[in-house]
């Protein structure tokens, strides 16, 4: 019996190892046209929310997966900060999962207030998710989409 509860005990702590292994994180992935911020767990499909743009384009889009029946979704609202931004989405349909992209506008404001804030909101629908903002690579993002920060010179 005491080698029953050392061997639940460690099947615990592999559980525990594996499941903390996979927490979405935030990373920056560029390539040869397009570039990415993407929050999911690394080397899967599981991303949560994602920035994107063409390099030196200077236009950001949001993409997140659209909850079920969100056939006719046209807004979307994030929240950052103390500011609340109505947006408006597309929606696109790959290998059956629904996912809506919406340009950032007006993008200075809601990037000023993602690169200060601790955490964003998105709502779809009925649908809120909150996501961290520890981790978040804006900077590397705006380099990269040749988008100047808020207050800088030229």
């Amino acid at each position: 019996m005491k080698y029953f509860g050392f061997a639940l005990g460690l099947a615990l702590q592999l559980c525990a190892a594996s499941s903390f292994a996979q927490e979405r994180e935030w990373v920056l992935d560029a390539a040869e046209e397009d570039v990415y911020l993407l929050f999911g767990v690394p080397n899967t499909t599981d991303v949560g929310v994602s920035f994107w743009c063409k390099i030196s384009t200077g236009k950001i889009s949001l993409f997140a997966p659209a909850p079920a029946n969100q056939s006719k979704l046209r807004k979307v609202t994030l929240e950052v900060g103390k500011a609340t931004f109505d947006l408006n989405a597309t929606l696109s349909e790959e290998s059956r999962q629904v996912s809506l992209e919406a340009k950032l506008l007006p993008q200075d404001k809601i990037l000023a207030e993602l690169q200060t804030a601790e955490r964003f909101s998105l709502t779809v629908g009925k649908h809120k998710s909150i996501y961290p903002l520890s981790g978040a690579d804006f900077s590397g993002l705006l380099k990269f989409c040749n988008i100047k920060p808020e207050g800088a010179n030229n």
